[in-house]
């Protein structure tokens, strides 16, 4: 019976997959996984079809099972030819280590011939009637001899002419290969029309025709590729596709670029597995789309308009647009439960919104989400729908993007009834704990939820990257700095925000503080422990940033592991921590020069400082008692405009600003470790440091520092006072 052959296919291919897993060889492309995912597939389908014997064949049950029967074997073929491929270039190119005549072997199955431009291909390689892979990447293959030897390998199945020369004359004769399966021909910079010869590939699984900008056609009957997998025409000249693509009814994998238009019938793709339209100009999708039933992964990108329905999508795995404002989602998204990636759902305004559809309530069922982006949360009016969301039920969730709209706008007297009402959806849109990247922009509220400090079970307490960014009305943050795991923290546009405090550690005021002595030393001691980053923007009113209370413990452990400061853009920033015991790397933009000089003050273990726009900075003191600095290896000082050079600490000097006791700030820096110093847009320059001195210096860059430096004797240097 049918059902016992396909059985005992199915057999064969299990015994082959035992082999090849049981090699434990490792591949680039993750072989391995989809190879015992695919073996567990096969096991419940044998288990299935143990008693098909028993059902007749018009059973709808067993029809289905069939069906997947056929797909699983594709896929199955697909996978272990990969991985065949993979084991013979491993074993056979070792093998070649060692071997000086290695043409001489016959029975050779890979060979990698790659960047041979300019020499001679040796024609023993027609003698090579075992050869399954051939690689002439960068190669010319210009003569006569070189197509007919090459057309001659019949059992060849790999062949990749990336970026080689001279392949036309190759092309047209190529349909001799039967056998071939994988075509690589990419970038080929002559390439301006394919072949039809290529249409005789009849067996063709993938072939990847990207990069080759001259390319302006596909030959019109390439739907004669029954067999092709895999088509690959991104950034590609071509504007159109030929109707027979369309019959590529095993097509699985199809990536585009500056297209235009889709062919109307593209829904008879009923296989295709991934449709990538994110470099296309394409503006909507063909209403024959919502027939393809299988695809696992749709990337829309900026251009394309989001489909009315995608209900039948229901295999979907990965949901991907950047249409943000512009359309309303598509009906259907709460039956994709396979769903693992959306980006975004953008949530619709209920007050507009077409009958019988829903709000975020839709994201109920979607518990298999690990990424996920929320766009146009002012719509969401109360905690209920909030709440049905489920983001707190989403255990799989890793990261989370919550936006809400930039030009939502209500009347003034509404304004503290709106932030009542988001910061109340806010607290109900609580995430899982396993959450690790979380991001929070433009939030209308003017306060930030509980949950994302340490006031109860529920924190973040796997959070590793937090962005905080133009939440403007909030004048607070919570208790970030108990975050266990924290890694990465940036805060960015927050106006409202004028002090960073003890609120921040979690000790003492607000609801989610540390209450006690005993609990308020253990906070302080254990202030982000984790934390290696540390960004902080665009924060105009912001005056300070103190350390937790001077305790010993706090001294000590505050900000344990912290390696990056960035401070850009706080004007009225003064103050600042004064200890990073393992901080290297420090970046100050177009903010207070008080923010850099106390934290420079005390440190051991900085090795790169970075300055930009601070009109303060006129002098870098290089020596003293004071500096403790004497790491530093990488100095960048760019558009101080009032910046003099360098001085050695106790000198005088006539400073051109004494008038002004703002401008005369001195920095104190050891600079005796320095690898590389750049200094550029710093008009008065007039004093460079003892550079026969700095015996470790590798690179010195002076741009754009006025006319004074022509003279500087320095003629082997890279000196230009532009």
């Amino acid at each position: 019976m049918a059902t016992d052959v396909l059985v005992n296919g199915a057999t064969e291919i299990l015994k082959k997959l035992g082999t090849v897993i049981a090699r434990e060889i490792s591949l680039a492309w993750g072989v391995k996984d989809d190879l015992a995912k695919l073996r567990q597939t096969l096991e419940m389908i044998l288990a299935v079809m143990s008693d098909a014997d028993k059902r007749q064949i018009n059973d709808i049950a067993v029809r289905l099972w069939l069906r997947r029967l056929k797909d699983v074997a594709y896929d199955a073929d697909d996978i272990l030819d990969d991985f065949s491929n993979d084991q013979y270039m491993r074993r056979e190119m070792h093998s070649l280590k060692h071997k000086s005549f290695f043409i001489t072997n016959k029975y050779l199955r890979v060979l990698n011939l790659s960047g041979s431009l300019g020499k001679v291909i040796p024609t023993s390689i027609a003698k090579l009637n075992h050869l399954r892979y051939l690689d002439l990447s960068y190669s010319n293959v210009d003569s006569v001899l070189h197509h007919q030897i090459i057309s001659s390998l019949y059992n060849l199945q790999t062949m990749v002419l990336h970026h080689c020369k001279q392949v036309l004359k190759l092309l047209e004769n190529i349909g001799s290969l039967k056998n071939l399966r994988h075509l690589d021909l990419s970038q080929i910079d002559e390439l301006e029309i394919l072949p039809d010869s290529i249409t005789n590939l009849y067996n063709l699984r993938t072939l990847d025709l990207s990069y080759n900008f001259g390319l302006e056609a596909l030959p019109t009957n390439v739907g004669a590729l029954k067999h092709l997998r895999c088509l690959d025409i991104s950034s590609i000249g071509i504007s159109e596709l030929p109707d027979s693509i369309t019959k590529l009814y095993n097509l699985r994998m199809l990536k585009l670029s500056i297209l235009q238009e889709l062919p109307r019938d593209i829904g008879e793709l009923k296989h295709l597995r991934c449709l990538d339209l994110s470099c296309t100009e394409i503006k909507e999708l063909p209403e024959s789309c919502t027939k393809l039933n299988n695809l696992e992964m749709v990337n829309l990108g900026r251009e394309c308009k989001l489909p009315k329905d995608i209900r039948n999508w229901t295999k979907l795995r990965s949901f991907v647009h950047r249409r943000e404002l512009h359309d309303e989602m598509p009906r259907g998204i709460g039956r994709l439960t396979c769903l693992e990636t959306l980006c975004s759902y953008l949530v619709r305004n209920k007050d507009v919104m077409e009958p019988n559809c829903l709000g975020i309530e839709e994201l109920e069922g979607l518990n298999l989400l690990r990424e996920l982006v929320i766009r146009n949360l002012e719509h969401v009016r109360d905690q209920i729908d909030a709440k049905r969301a489920n983001l707190k039920g989403k255990q799989n969730i890793h990261r989370l993007n919550l936006y809400w709209s930039i030009n939502f706008n209500e009347e003034e007297e509404e304004e503290d009834e709106l932030n009542e009402q988001q910061s109340v959806v806010l607290e109900a849109l609580q995430p899982h704990p396993n959450l690790k990247v979380f991001t929070i922009d433009r939030f209308m509220g003017s306060k930030l939820p509980t949950w994302m400090g340490v006031s109860s079970s529920n924190c973040l307490s796997n959070l590793v990257e937090l962005h905080v960014i133009k939440c403007c009305r909030c004048d607070q943050l919570p208790a970030l700095g108990q975050l266990p795991c924290l890694r990465y923290l940036a805060i960015s546009g927050m106006d409202d925000l004028k002090y960073l405090g003890n609120e921040l550690y979690g000790i003492g005021g607000g609801e989610s503080s540390v209450v006690g002595e005993k609990e308020a030393a253990a906070a302080a001691a254990t202030s982000f422990p984790s934390l290696i980053e540390l960004s902080i923007s665009e924060m105009k009113n912001l005056e300070e940033w103190v350390a937790p209370p001077p305790t010993a413990a706090a001294a000590v452990t505050s900000f344990p592991c912290l390696e990056t400061i960035e401070i850009y853009s706080c004007p009225k920033l003064r103050i600042t921590p004064t200890l990073f015991p393992s901080l290297k790397e420090l970046r100050v933009d177009a903010s207070n020069y008080n923010a850099i000089s106390s934290i420079v003050r005390d440190l051991t273990s900085l090795t790169s400082l970075h300055l930009d726009k601070l009109p303060e900075l006129i002098f870098v003191d290089s020596r003293g008692v004071h500096q403790n600095n004497n790491l530093l290896q990488d100095l960048e000082i760019y558009g101080c405009r009032n910046f003099q050079g360098f001085r050695v600490d106790g000198d005088k000097f006539e400073d051109k600003n004494d008038d002004d006791e703002a401008l005369s700030t001195s920095l104190h820096l050891n600079i005796s470790s320095l690898r590389s110093l750049v200094i550029r847009g710093c008009p008065a320059l007039t004093l460079l440091p003892d550079i026969p001195g700095l015996t470790s210096l590798r690179g010195l860059t002076i741009q754009n520092c006025g006319e004074c430096l022509k003279s500087l004797p320095y003629n082997d240097l890279y000196v230009d006072g532009k």
